[in-house]
């Protein structure tokens, strides 16, 4: 205890002296042209690709020079890296007239792979959000309207299967080590949050409000946050066995009228990252927050950059982290931005939210 103290008090100094960062410090930044992007992710520490219409953007975070284009499908989407980093997902909007179909990436080479399936109604469009449950096993949602397959891919075997339904536009996540899949129902009312090991259900939210575009769910799969969606604030919910129970609204944790349009955890650090916006008020505080991931306290603000609901709510705000946790990359309406966290993770561990 009397060493833990004598570091805090050492870092609390390191801070006056300048020689770390402060909350009031911006993080440095680098912002990438990208119309119309959708989502993104990091092929290793500085190489991020951007899913855009026609393919992927692939660019250097370092120099900021592009590396060229992946070009394949009309319209991808949603994206997700196997766990050892060998494989992209890439969902895709696009539809046929009696198909639709998803793309895996072989990030040491470059090849694309297109699986292309028939649709299952014609009120069915394209695929939407992808999650690995291994390094050979995927699901993928579909977009549409009313309740779609949830398909699941096997790389070895190349067998396409559909082992359950969602509602059109189901977003998919997972704990990092893949443990926990994490399927959001939405658009319809009410949605929910149900927790997945495999095709097993192992915990459900019961109701969850309606047009939300993300969730958050922590490492140790015990905490999941749902966003601000134009009307409720941000809502932290705890599991407790097979059910959750809502334990905070992030505006009251950090005493603030915070809008938080998304959020992600740092995989092994104990840290998350949230975009908040004005929501028409420019006494909100609005940017990029580096939260305390065990309280969801703000600890240092990034920048001050307005994620506003404006259009398009799926795309904007969309975060993703580079393999060594030290840079981010959060897309707006026109451009994504990435930043360097390297000089604010200097905090090994903080006081729980219970």
């Amino acid at each position: 205890m009397y060493i833990d103290k004598l570091v805090r008090i050492a870092l609390l100094w390191l801070v006056l002296a300048g020689a770390l960062p402060s909350a009031a410090q911006a993080a440095a930044m680098l912002t990438i042209p990208a119309l119309f992007a959708r989502d993104h992710a990091w092929f290793d520490d500085r190489t991020l690709v951007i899913s855009v219409p026609g393919g992927l953007l692939r660019l250097d975070v370092e120099t900021g020079q592009s590396l060229g284009t992946l070009t394949f499908g009309a319209d991808p989407w949603f994206m997700d890296m196997t766990p050892d980093g060998s494989r992209l997902v890439v969902a895709d909007w696009n539809r046929f007239d009696t198909e639709s179909q998803f793309h895996i990436v072989t990030v040491a080479t470059g090849a694309v792979q297109t699986i292309r399936f028939p649709r299952s109604a014609p009120w069915e469009d394209g695929t939407y959000s992808p999650v690995w449950l291994d390094n050979q096993r995927l699901q993928i949602t579909a977009e549409g309207n009313g309740p779609l397959p949830v398909r699941a891919y096997d790389i070895g075997t190349q067998t396409l299967s559909s082992p359950r339904s969602a509602n059109h536009g189901a977003m998919l996540a997972s704990t990092p080590d893949r443990s926990v899949i994490i399927e959001l129902i939405r658009n319809q009312s009410p949605g929910r949050v149900d927790y997945l090991a495999g095709d097993t259900l192992v915990a459900s939210s019961g109701t969850t409000l309606p047009d939300l575009f993300a969730i958050a769910v922590s490492p140790d799969a015990n905490w999941f946050v749902l966003p601000f969606n134009g009307s409720s604030p941000a809502l932290v919910y705890r599991r407790v066995g097979d059910h959750f129970e809502l334990r905070a609204r992030l505006g009251d944790i950090d005493s603030s009228s915070r809008k938080v349009r998304s959020l992600r955890y740092l995989p092994t650090r104990p840290y998350a990252i949230s975009t908040d916006s004005q929501e028409g008020s420019t006494s909100n505080p609005s940017g990029v927050s580096l939260r305390n991931a065990a309280s969801l306290r703000v600890v240092a603000a990034l920048d001050d950059f307005d994620f506003g609901s404006g259009v398009f709510p799926d795309r904007q705000g969309r975060i993703s982290v580079s393999p060594d946790q030290q840079r981010i990359a959060i897309t707006t309406l026109d451009e994504v931005r990435v930043y360097d966290i390297s000089d604010f993770l200097f905090h090994d561990d903080f006081d729980a939210l219970e």
